[in-house]
């Protein structure tokens, strides 16, 4: 039978991949926004980085709801 401990550590490792589960979601569906809006990273290399969250910060958010 696991300890208090033991199961608080179980506890937190399961919020951490839900956590990381919907971060991800959240990824693919700004990238999928963006998108469909005509909005394609212009920069080589992988999304995510600080070079691609500053080009998303960048975006004007009224060209966005077009």
């Amino acid at each position: 039978m696991p300890t208090a401990d033991e199961e608080q550590v179980k506890e937190f490792i399961r919020m951490r991949d839900d956590h990381k589960l919907a971060l991800k979601k959240v990824k693919q569906q700004i990238l999928a926004f963006c998108l469909r809006r005509g909005f394609v990273y212009p920069g080589s290399g992988s999304h995510w980085t600080v070079a691609h969250l500053k080009w998303l910060r960048s975006l004007a958010p009224e060209a966005l709801y077009k």
